[in-house]
């Protein structure tokens, strides 16, 4: 346990400092001037108390249910101590311990390598209080954030970030657009404390919650629990992944990462420490001269901020335009290997962004998670079609829909649409308990449920409604106009399939299909 410990938790060396880094931690340690921020009122403190989910709790056992008991019965007490903390400008150290708990990333490496794992601290939930209440108190933070950020950030979600990056493909005035995807090796835990203390302090952090933020760091502990045995380590660096706090300061700590003075034609998208560089020029040439003025930038940023960028698992690849040989993209001295395929937040994207082999992928992800409800349901047993259509709806579909907004314009092509279906396939034999002989076409019918390329494509649609709909009434009102068009375009398939046309002649005797997606 101790070596996976020392490995998922590294120490903050000091013999790494450069001459750049030595006088920050003592400016790190100085305490802005200003006007201190005003405590939380008893109104803020409830809402943050009253939002709080029911994970799993801390080492010290108490969950999110057993607090909000304890406000019901004393709010004006329990408020009280939180609003010292933020005047007295201090974060108590009983309440910084977390409990290290690893989670298998199934990547394929060996389990004894540290690296298979995914850490994830559970923090006491007096600290998850206190937290938010540190970020609500210094809104400076945060509000002037760079956009480019879109994990971890309001209004901003994995379908805005694909977004950004496909459009540029899509709309750019060149002939040519290089990806570049960028692996920030241990991101998370690497993070270095004193540089987040001084980007927060230029932020305008108000001088308490500046105090509560280097006291936030200071004796800081992670255990690993076995049995009755337990491991204990100083964290010295890192952001706690699993906490509240932590995703604000690494977005404070990438934000001038975003900012950099990069050549025209060259922007960046980040997602979490997900860093994507898009090139945009005429010729092969221009993407190799620009690629290496922009990642030279990001790579003096990185030694800055003691943040390191691994070449090998970074990579490159072409979406616009046909190149005879891919353009020499380097990292230093190092190479970025060229590519046809990647994933990107999940999502399988190729150089022509057809979209084709996400389907595949996608599809078989959702029939796969589906289909593990054979165990438990069979032909003359099991769970019951009404039990299996919520399971259906919540694994399949959920899956297969995710981030449709982005793809759903491709899901109409032959290659993408007979993929989804195929994949759907197994899934609505399931559903239906229906011999296997059954047509695809006529699956879907039996169970009431959308083909798979329309259910992207309404899941797209219905996405897009929600952020335009001003009120409950228009979004309702355009759900139904949704719901009818979908069923038109699947009535007219139904009509002119050659496939099921037994079952056709008992689906209202004409073959309509109105009320079906009602049961869907």
């Amino acid at each position: 346990m101790t070596n996976l410990l020392e490995a998922l938790c590294p120490d903050d060396d000091t013999g790494r400092d450069t001459l750049y880094h030595r006088p920050m931690r003592v400016t790190a340690a100085l305490t802005p001037t200003g006007e201190d921020a005003r405590p939380p009122t008893v109104e803020i403190v409830g809402a943050v108390i009253r939002d709080l989910p029911n994970t799993a709790p801390g080492i010290d056992g108490i969950t999110a249910r057993i607090i909000k008991h304890v406000w019901a019965a004393a709010s004006d007490e329990t408020a009280e101590g939180f609003r010292r903390c933020v005047q007295e400008g201090s974060f108590p150290s009983t309440w910084k311990d977390g409990r290290l708990v690893v989670l298998p990333k199934r990547n394929g490496k060996p389990l004894t390598d540290p690296k298979a794992y995914r850490p994830v601290t559970l923090l006491l939930i007096f600290g998850k209080i206190l937290e938010p209440l540190m970020i609500r108190c210094a809104p400076q933070m945060t509000k002037g954030l760079s956009d480019c950020q879109h994990e971890f950030t309001r209004g901003r979600s994995t379908v805005s970030a694909l977004r950004s990056i496909f459009s540029v493909a899509r709309e750019s005035s060149s002939k040519y657009v290089q990806n570049i995807f960028l692996d920030i090796s241990v991101a998370f835990d690497n993070a270095w404390w004193p540089m987040i203390l001084l980007k927060s302090k230029r932020g305008g952090c108000p001088p308490n919650i500046y105090r509560m933020l280097v006291d936030y760091f200071i004796d800081r502990r992670v255990g690993m629990f076995m049995g009755h045995t337990v491991v204990w380590k100083a964290a010295t660096m890192g952001c706690p992944q699993g906490s509240v706090l932590g995703p604000t300061l690494w977005n404070v700590l990438m934000d001038d990462l975003l900012r950099l003075p990069l050549p025209g034609g060259v922007s960046i998208v980040a997602f979490g420490d997900d860093v994507t560089i898009l090139v945009e020029s005429g010729a092969r040439a221009g993407l190799e001269e620009k690629s290496k003025a922009a990642l030279k930038l990001v790579g003096e940023w990185g030694e800055r901020n003691r943040l390191e960028f691994s070449p090998a698992k970074s990579s490159t690849m072409t979406i616009r335009g046909k190149l005879q040989r891919p353009p020499t993209i380097r990292f230093r001295s190092n190479s970025i290997r060229s590519i046809t395929s990647t994933k990107v937040l999940e999502v399988v994207v190729d150089s022509s962004l057809s979209f084709a082999q996400h389907a595949v992928d996608i599809g078989e992800r959702a029939a796969n998670c589906f289909g593990k409800m054979s165990r438990v349901s069979a032909c003359s047993w099991g769970i019951k079609y009404r039990d299996l259509k919520i399971l259906y709806k919540g694994t399949f579909v959920s899956t297969v829909t995710y981030v449709a907004a982005c793809w759903y314009e491709r899901a109409s092509l032959h290659v993408v649409r007979s993929a989804l279906l195929r994949t759907q396939r197994p899934a609505l034999i399931l559903l239906t308990k229906a011999y296997r002989s059954t047509s695809t076409d006529g699956l879907a019918v039996l169970a009431g449920v959308l083909p798979a390329d329309l259910e992207v494509i309404r899941a797209a649609r219905l996405g897009a409604l929600r952020e335009s709909a001003a009120t409950k009434e228009e979004l309702r009102s355009a759900k139904l106009s949704e719901a009818e068009s979908a069923l038109a375009a699947w009535q007219k398939r139904w009509d002119t399939s050659i496939h099921g046309r037994e079952l056709y002649l008992f689906t209202g005797g004409e073959g309509s299909l109105q009320g079906n997606l009602g049961r869907a």
